[in-house]
């Protein structure tokens, strides 16, 4: 949503890596470390032995690759992934709990109205017995 890009303040490290970012609490090491290696195959050069060496394939995606290692380095060290979540995936859940408290803030105003009507009809009616016919 608009708001939820608004609010994101580093680049989608999720959607980096080809991971699917609403399942990034149950994210395993061994999911990124196979998008991460999806991407590596995306982005190095095959050698004529099989193995990928550090060079591009094209060096004009250097930005690119950039930034598939800067989202695999913090998505994999738990610090800096919880930081991460925090500040980029938390304010889309702050804004969907703030209308929870809303609804939750004017059920106890409701329940606190009703508690004092019904105080006040007790002492009414208590007041009323009291006094004599």
């Amino acid at each position: 949503s608009k708001t939820r890009q608004e609010a994101r303040v580093q680049p989608p490290y999720h959607a980096i890596l080809g991971l699917e970012e609403s399942q990034f609490r149950s994210l395993t090491k061994d999911a990124m470390w196979k998008a991460f290696y999806a991407q590596r195959v995306r982005y190095k050069r095959r050698e004529p032995n099989g193995s990928l060496s550090e060079e591009l394939q094209n060096p004009e995606d250097e930005t690119d690759w950039n930034l598939v290692m800067e989202a695999f380095r913090v998505l994999s060290d738990q610090e800096a992934r919880a930081e991460y979540e925090e500040r980029n995936l938390a304010p889309h859940a702050r804004l969907q709990l703030v209308g929870l408290r809303v609804m939750h803030e004017a059920r106890c105003r409701e329940e606190a109205e009703m508690r004092a009507k019904e105080a006040a009809a007790a002492a009414a009616a208590a007041e009323a017995g009291e006094q004599p016919v």
